[in-house]
């Protein structure tokens, strides 16, 4: 379980920076191997002018512990397809979709 900084100002789950929703789902662009940041995304992003707000936690702040699949395989935190970090950032701050967002924890596995 990890501590989630948001810096997507678009996204709803973003609350004062941090992520208010308890489990987010990074991947890896177009399906393949990530090599940066840039090759990565959050799949849990949702704009602000959905009313998709389900899945947060139930007091409006940023998450403490949040459950994160990460399906980037060539990143040194996965494990097991879970984020094995303490702490990630999720950019990219004006993102429209999830596909312009990013791990910016991403770390290559060497």
């Amino acid at each position: 379980m990890a501590n989630i900084n948001c810096e997507v100002v678009k996204c709803v789950f973003n609350t004062h920076g941090g992520c208010s929703r308890n489990n987010i789902s990074i991947e890896e662009c177009n399906g393949c191997k990530a090599h940066e940041c840039s090759e990565t995304y959050c799949n849990s992003f949702s704009d602000k002018m959905s009313e998709m707000k389900n899945s947060t936690c139930t007091d409006g702040c940023p998450c403490t512990e949040s459950a994160i699949k990460c399906c980037a395989t060539s990143c040194e935190f996965n494990q097991n397809n879970v984020c094995s970090a303490e702490k990630i950032t999720v950019g990219t701050a004006h993102a429209k979709c999830c596909q312009e967002t990013e791990c910016d924890s991403f770390k290559e596995k060497k």
